[in-house]
């Protein structure tokens, strides 16, 4: 008489809300149904006090591209050689110049 060999369980992702990505559930199929193994959730809103990208050109980081919350965070970054009093300054002259046309 032949012994059943036991099946070898499969995984299987399932990707609830795919776009983008919110919770995705694992379970394992044993041959005997599907057992949840893992859920994950994906917490993906503006947090205060940040500033977001929310429209760009084509292929920059933006939620109007698609990206999420956190890839559209927009990070201060200055140039090397960047003097933030001399460009304040020139805007100030700028500024002044305007009024007084």
């Amino acid at each position: 008489m032949k012994t059943k060999k036991k099946k070898k369980p499969i995984q299987v992702v399932y990707n609830n809300k795919p776009d983008p990505v919110v919770k995705i559930t694992e379970y394992e199929y044993t041959g005997e149904g599907l057992k949840m193994t893992k859920q994950t959730t994906y917490k993906d809103e503006p947090e205060p006090g940040k500033v977001y990208a929310l429209t760009g050109v084509k292929g920059t980081k933006c939620i109007a591209n698609g990206n999420t919350w956190a890839e559209s965070e927009v990070k201060e970054t200055e140039p090397s050689g960047f003097d933030k009093i001399d460009h304040l300054e020139k805007q100030m002259l700028l500024n002044q110049q305007m009024e007084d046309n």
